[in-house]
């Protein structure tokens, strides 16, 4: 059987060899985001302003995305599907939401009224 290798087991000619860990903001992800949020502004965007009116300013993130989930488990033509990006970013989310406006706007006027049902 064969000894794992531990990090006191490379030497420093390995250390050569070992990926550089980008500095947070700098990577491939974050370019992508940037690129997707360029000329975009959130606190601006018709979804966002519809949300807050329906839910309140204090919708969370996880809030938004298990919103996103619910329609898109229930949207069949176009078919709809939350990005990972989406899914991990606030910003991002806001901006899905934005482009799919159209179709996910009367699904939100069911689910505000099943909400508000259910509280009573």
């Amino acid at each position: 059987m064969r000894r794992r290798k531990y990090y006191d087991d490379y030497s420093s000619s390995d250390d050569e060899h070992r990926r550089k860990k980008t500095k947070r903001g700098d990577g491939t992800e974050a370019a992508r985001v940037r690129k997707r949020l360029a000329n975009f502004d959130s606190e601006r965007c018709i979804a966002w302003i519809e949300i807050q009116k329906r839910f309140g300013s204090g919708i969370t993130h996880s809030e938004l995305k298990s919103i996103a989930q619910v329609i898109c488990e229930h949207q069949r033509e176009p078919h709809l599907k939350l990005d990972r990006d989406a899914s991990r970013d606030n910003r991002v989310l806001l901006k899905w939401f934005t482009e799919n406006w159209s179709i996910i706007e009367p699904h939100l006027k069911i689910l505000h009224y099943a909400i508000l049902k259910r509280e009573s």
